[in-house]
């Protein structure tokens, strides 16, 4: 016969569901392909960007408090305390975002 094909190689395909089957060359397998994992570098990179969002943030934040505790007036006081934390806020998020990078290498 001239129209026929060769089967293929033996492999994982999809199936008509979408999942994928070995196909062993012969006939499908009746086992199923555990689905990928998701890759890592997404969350690593929100941790990176955690890290640096946050690290900024925590400078901005002290210089601008300072400047508020420097000046006498009572609203600036109270802006300062206001300042202070978003301060101590930003400067845990800034330790979570490199405790988040770190542990994403060790993996």
């Amino acid at each position: 016969m001239e129209g026929t094909q060769p089967p293929p190689p033996p492999g994982l395909y999809p199936d008509p569901t979408g999942q994928l089957r070995y196909w062993d060359g012969q006939g499908w397998q009746y086992q199923i392909a555990a689905p990928p994992k998701p890759s890592q570098a997404p969350s690593r990179r929100r941790f990176v960007k955690l890290a640096i969002a946050s690290a900024v943030t925590c400078v901005v934040a002290f210089v601008v408090m300072q400047l508020a505790f420097q000046n006498g007036a009572l609203w600036l006081q109270v802006l300062g305390f206001g300042l202070f934390a978003v301060f101590l806020a930003s400067g845990v998020a800034t330790i979570v975002g490199i405790a988040g990078v770190i542990a994403g290498r060790l993996k």
